[in-house]
């Protein structure tokens, strides 16, 4: 499902989506405080640093609020 919307709207950037199998094995590289919430988006800076963590469903809004200052730095 996530790879098809990525291609069809031209995505150029490092995704990456989870299997149920154990999310918590590798989001905990991310994020060991992470508390299962689904969906949880991480806005991740040029440097590799997460710099917001958008828990459950968002608006677009909420995504350019996370993202607008990243992209001034």
């Amino acid at each position: 499902m996530v790879p098809p919307f990525l291609a069809r709207n031209g995505a150029r950037f490092t995704v990456y989506a989870l299997k149920p199998v154990d999310p918590g094995s590798v989001v905990g590289v991310v994020d060991k405080g992470w508390t299962g919430a689904i969906p949880m988006t991480y806005v991740i800076d040029r440097s590799g640093q997460v710099r917001t963590r958008l828990v459950g469903a968002r608006g677009y809004d909420d995504f350019e609020a996370a993202i607008r200052p990243l992209l001034r730095g």
